[in-house]
């Protein structure tokens, strides 16, 4: 039996699918937004520019190639108290 299919999930894959959105709205969301290092783009173009260590990271990434990248990235970028 054939089911009907969310509309909002048909072209969840591609890149750009939540380009409605901002970074202004997420931080409006976050109790400490000024402690955060907000990048918008796709990873790991968006690292370039990052040198520093992390204890934690939250990585919010819809796609599967930069969530993997990203978790490489991350791993070799964190550090312990």
């Amino acid at each position: 039996m054939p089911t009907s299919l969310d509309p909002n999930l048909i072209h969840r894959d591609k890149v750009g699918h939540l380009g409605d959105t901002s970074i202004e709205l997420v931080k409006s969301k976050l109790p400490y937004p000024e402690k955060c290092i907000f990048k918008s783009g796709y990873f790991p173009d968006t690292a370039a520019d990052v040198e520093e260590k992390f204890m934690f990271v939250s990585i919010d990434v819809d796609l599967y190639q930069p969530t993997l990248e990203a978790l490489n990235f991350f791993f070799h970028n964190l550090t312990s108290p």
